[in-house]
Order: structure tokens, then C-alpha cells, then sequence
């Protein structure tokens, strides 16, 4: 056998290795965090459940959380309720008319629709990954950079709890960053910054680059997806490094951007109210804790973070010092700019999550950026220091980097595994005194109770509540605070 099968076999092992581990996983993270209705569970599952019926139901009618928007998570989880019900009312069959039955189906079953979405879009990243580590092992023919994306998922605690876990805006988020992520290593390797297309716009010519329109695309679609992409709309400008195409850049990204949020493109207020409220961390998600407090939380729940970041810093002043500082060289140079422009990404995510730190989903974007950082760094060091005497010591740095993120995650997985049994323990409790008690009091809710049809009433208020009469056609009347 020649080296490449080998490495092919030994990588198609190491990829059924790590889908059955992530199966196991996503079981072991739901029986571990227990219904989605209890307690803390409901936010932002069930917000997130009843927006999509909304744009599945009432042709987009979209509440309040499209504040991040998050419209790749409503638009699938719209589909995916579609095609479920569809399969239920072909198979099951129901006493209502079709399109009258979706809305009494999610409303009686949410647990079944919440977990058909959390399923898809767990499967959806799962075949994502891993045809992205094809890709890059088949255009690179080096293992070590297929492993360095392989094995993403168990960087952190952030793609288990999260990702495929959970039902947010995190999976769709993802999704967007992983395909951008993907596109712009490769891009690299396949020359695609050299490449054009021609695009026949009202009988008239335009000429755009690869890159100005495929990362306009996704770029204009991640930012729908969640505030934070909006980092990343760094990075194309400094590959396409051409004024010209840039604009054309910003013009499809911005022109995508507005297209997929067309279903709220009049309350696009309030998303850029919710916005502007995070970048001054006066809204509910960016409370000023202050630099201090952040960076200790930061330290305690991930110091590979921090370590990784000196590591990045001093290879590239290294990089620069080698090449006596003559960035403008170096900017000439496609590899480096791809280098640069992630480093530039991992600073800016680190800095922005430092000024407003409320826990590790917050740097679902950084994780995701990382290891094609160390792949891109790698193959720069490897190109441009084949002669240095110091690199199998600055590569020694690079593989540094995910074994203490593999250390952490670890670490981090056993303690989020614990507060979620914990969690859904209390829960339970809340909720059987809740039961054993409806006849003798008047029960009236708060935040996150224990109670499905409490979570219900939450994810609709945050849905304009737009299916407030039929819930009180089915549950009856319903009483909750609010403070």
C-alpha cells in the first residue's frame, strides 16, 4: 500500500471514530439536560421553536428574536417543521385541515419539532465537517491538517452543548462560519483568489472575483445568522486586498445581508437597537462586568485561549522579523494575508467577547476559526521557514495549541455535564411540586419554571405571539410574571 491509502484509511477510521463519539455525545448531552421545557432549558429553545412555525405557519411572521436576527435557524427550522409534519399527517393523520393541523401539531408535540430541528441541524454539521476534512486532506495531501478540523468538535465543550445539544441560534451560527472558514483556507490552496466570473446583469456585463462573490454570499448570510459574524467581514477585505473588487464585496455581502432578512426587513429597527445595545454593553446580553472580571472568567474556563494567543503573536512578530519587517512584501504574499487575516479574526473575537463575557457559547467563532488558524500559520511557517534552523521549535508551538484546547475541552465537557444533571435534577423537583399542587392554588409562572406550557407562552411572547388564542384554545387560561 502507498502512503496516501494509508493516510486515507487511517483518516476514514479517525472519521467514523469521531461520529460515533459525537453520536454518543449529543445522547448523553439531552439525557443530561433532560425536556426542553425544563427550567432553564425553555430559553432560547422555545423561542427559537415558535419563530419557526411563525415563518412556517404565517408565511414570516417573525417577533422579537429576530434581535440576532438568526433567520438560517428559523428558515431550516421552518422546513424542517414542514417536512415533519408533512411526514405525520401522511402517516399518523389528523382530524384538522393541512395547513390548520402544523400549527395544533407544534403547539401539542414541541418536543418532537424541537428535537426533528436539533437532530437536522446536528446531522447537517456533522456531514459538514466532514466533508470539509476530505477536502482539505484531498487538496493538501497532508493528514495532519485533516486531523487539526477533524477533531474541532472536542475543543471545547462549546460544539457539544451547544451545536449539537441544544436548540439556539449556535448551530445555524456554525454552519455560516464553518462554510466561510472552509472557502477561505481553500482558496488558498485551489488559487481561487486568482479567478473570475462573469455575471449577466439587465443585458449589461459585471466581472467579479471568486472571492468578492462567494464571501459576499456567505458573509451577508452569517450576519443574518448572529452579530458576531460580523468579524469575519475583516477577513475579506484584507485577501481580496484590491479596492475595486472590495466594493463589489460589500455590495453583495450588504445586497445578501438584506435578502435574507426580508421576512423582518421592517423591524430591522429593533435588530439594529439590539445591536448597537451590545456594542456599548447596555442591552440584556452585555452587561459591563468589567476587563478584569472578564479576562478572570476567561482564564478560569479557558486558559488555552490566552496561550494560544502569546503562541500566534510571537510566531507572527517572528514572521515579521524574519522578513525584516517589510509587511508591504508580505501583504503580496496570498498565504500570509490568509494567516494574517484570521490571526486579525481570533484578536477581535477575544477582545469584543473580554468586554462582555457571559459564558462559553460566546466563543463558538473563535473555536470555529482555529484550527484553520494553525493550518494556515503552518503552512506559511513550512513555505517561507523551510531553511530555518527554529522551525521544528516554532511547529512544536502549533501542535502545543490544540492539545491544550483538547485538555480543556475535556475538562470543561465533565463540568457543563454535571450542571446540566444538576440543572434538569432541580427542575424536576419544581416541576412534580408544581403538579402535585394545580388544584390547590392559583399557580402563576416566572422566567424559566419547570413547566411546558409555560415555555410555550415564552417562546410566543418572543414571537409576537402570534399563537396566543389557539394556546389558550388547547391549555386553557394561563397566568405568568414577567419581571
Amino acid at each position: 500500500m502507498n502512503k496516501d491509502f494509508q493516510k486515507k484509511i487511517a483518516l476514514l477510521l479517525l472519521s467514523l471514530l469521531v461520529v460515533i463519539a459525537l453520536y454518543f455525545l449529543r445522547i448523553d448531552v439531552l439525557n443530561q439536560r433532560g425536556a426542553f421545557w425544563l427550567g432553564y432549558n425553555s430559553d432560547p429553545s422555545y423561542g427559537y421553536l415558535m419563530n419557526s412555525l411563525n415563518m412556517a405557519f404565517y408565511n414570516g411572521g417573525l417577533g422579537y428574536q429576530s434581535l440576532h436576527p438568526g433567520m438560517p435557524m428559523y428558515m431550516l427550522g421552518a422546513i424542517v417543521i414542514i417536512v415533519q409534519y408533512l411526514i405525520r399527517y401522511i402517516t399518523v393523520g389528523f382530524n384538522y385541515t393541512l395547513v390548520e393541523g402544523m400549527q395544533m401539531d407544534v403547539l401539542n408535540n414541541p418536543e418532537l419539532y424541537i428535537t426533528g430541528i436539533n437532530a437536522t441541524f446536528s446531522i447537517l454539521n456533522i456531514l459538514l465537517l466532514l466533508v470539509v476534512v476530505w477536502l482539505v486532506f484531498k487538496y493538501t495531501k497532508n493528514l495532519l491538517f485533516a486531523l487539526l478540523i477533524l477533531f474541532l468538535p472536542f475543543y471545547s465543550e462549546i460544539f457539544v452543548q451547544d451545536v449539537i445539544g441544544n436548540l439556539s441560534a449556535e448551530p445555524a451560527l456554525f454552519t455560516v462560519n464553518f462554510l466561510f472558514l472552509a472557502y477561505v483556507l481553500l482558496s488558498g490552496f485551489k488559487k481561487w483568489d486568482q479567478k473570475k466570473v462573469t455575471l449577466a446583469l439587465n443585458q449589461k456585463k459585471l466581472t467579479i472575483s471568486y472571492n468578492a462573490l462567494f464571501m459576499g454570499i456567505l458573509c451577508g448570510v452569517g450576519l443574518s445568522a448572529k452579530f458576531p459574524f460580523l468579524v469575519f467581514w475583516l477577513i475579506p477585505i484584507i485577501l481580496i486586498y484590491n479596492i475595486r473588487e472590495n466594493i463589489k464585496f460589500l455590495v453583495v455581502a450588504v445586497g445578501t445581508f438584506i435578502l435574507s432578512i426580508s421576512p423582518i426587513i421592517f423591524r430591522f429597527f429593533f435588530t439594529l437597537k439590539f445591536w448597537v445595545e451590545i456594542s456599548n454593553r447596555s442591552a440584556g446580553y452585555g452587561h459591563n462586568f468589567g476587563l478584569g472580571f472578564a479576562i478572570k472568567a476567561i482564564l478560569l474556563s479557558n486558559p488555552a485561549i490566552f496561550i494560544s494567543l502569546i503562541i500566534f503573536t510571537g510566531l507572527l512578530f517572528f514572521i515579521l522579523k524574519n522578513n525584516n519587517f517589510k509587511l508591504k512584501q508580505l501583504l503580496h504574499n496570498y498565504s500570509f494575508r490568509i494567516t494574517l487575516a484570521l490571526y486579525l479574526s481570533y484578536v477581535i473575537q477575544i477582545v469584543i467577547v473580554s468586554r462582555h463575557y457571559m459564558g462559553s457559547r460566546y466563543f463558538l467563532s473563535l473555536i470555529c476559526l482555529l484550527p484553520f488558524l494553525l493550518i494556515s500559520q503552518l503552512a506559511f511557517q513550512n513555505k517561507s521557514l523551510s531553511e530555518n534552523r527554529y522551525k521544528p521549535f516554532l511547529n512544536g508551538l502549533i501542535y502545543l495549541i490544540p492539545f491544550l484546547f483538547l485538555v480543556n475541552g475535556y475538562y470543561n465537557w465533565s463540568k457543563m455535564r454535571a450542571e446540566l444533571s444538576s440543572n434538569q435534577a432541580s427542575g424536576l423537583k419544581i416541576h412534580e411540586f408544581l403538579a402535585e399542587n394545580k388544584d390547590k392554588y392559583i399557580q402563576v409562572f416566572n422566567y424559566r419554571v419547570s413547566n411546558q406550557l409555560y415555555a410555550l407562552r415564552f417562546g410566543d411572547e418572543y414571537a409576537r405571539q402570534l399563537n396566543q388564542e389557539k394556546l389558550k384554545e388547547i391549555y386553557g387560561d394561563f397566568f405568568h410574571y414577567n419581571n
